[in-house]
């Protein structure tokens, strides 16, 4: 499922949930600020909701942030879609469990937030999946936690992830290794 051009991949350290925060606002606010459209992807229910309505009131007013998960109905979850794609001034930030991996699709996503690293590689293979739909030329950020070494290499490895394709960060700045 990778796209024919790679994307850029950041494994940013970010333990803390104000780490995590901190970093997700950072990735949504920093560079060219090209993007129209973000993906922010977590695990569960509770932590996307959290996480919608803290970056509601963190991000700039012309960023709109919806919330897709699992605890919408279908009709709710069409109509979060549809807002999503179809609007066509500002900026829009989706912030979804993983009831968003499959079958989406959503074109022009500029940025891929893993909030949460996927527990499988078939989820990150998903997640990644939305590159391909976007059309490639995407940026991924995925926030990891200390302990999550080890998941790391293996998906470095398992999509070839390394090199100048991958970058492993401690924090939101510094340079550094995720091992």
């Amino acid at each position: 499922l990778r796209p024919a051009r790679g994307p850029e991949v950041d494994f940013l350290r970010a333990g803390s949930m104000d780490q995590r925060r901190a970093a997700v606002v950072t990735a949504l606010e920093s560079g060219d600020r090209k993007w129209a459209r973000a993906m922010v992807f977590c695990h569960e229910t509770k932590r996307a909701k959290e996480l919608a309505a803290f970056l509601t009131d963190a991000l700039p007013d012309d960023t709109t942030v919806l919330e897709l998960h699992g605890e919408l109905l279908a009709n709710d979850r069409r109509a979060t879609y549809s807002r999503f794609v179809s609007t066509s001034s500002g900026r829009r930030v989706l912030v979804c469990s993983d009831v968003a991996l499959r079958g989406l699709d959503i074109p022009g996503i500029g940025l891929i937030v893993m909030y949460d690293l996927s527990r499988r590689p078939a989820d990150f293979e998903h997640r990644l999946g939305r590159i391909r739909k976007a059309g490639g030329g995407t940026r991924v950020v995925c926030l990891v936690h200390p302990t999550d070494a080890a998941a790391v290499r293996e998906l470095q490895t398992l999509f070839g992830l390394g090199g100048a394709r991958a970058r492993a960060r401690s924090g939101v700045g510094k340079a550094d290794s995720a091992r």
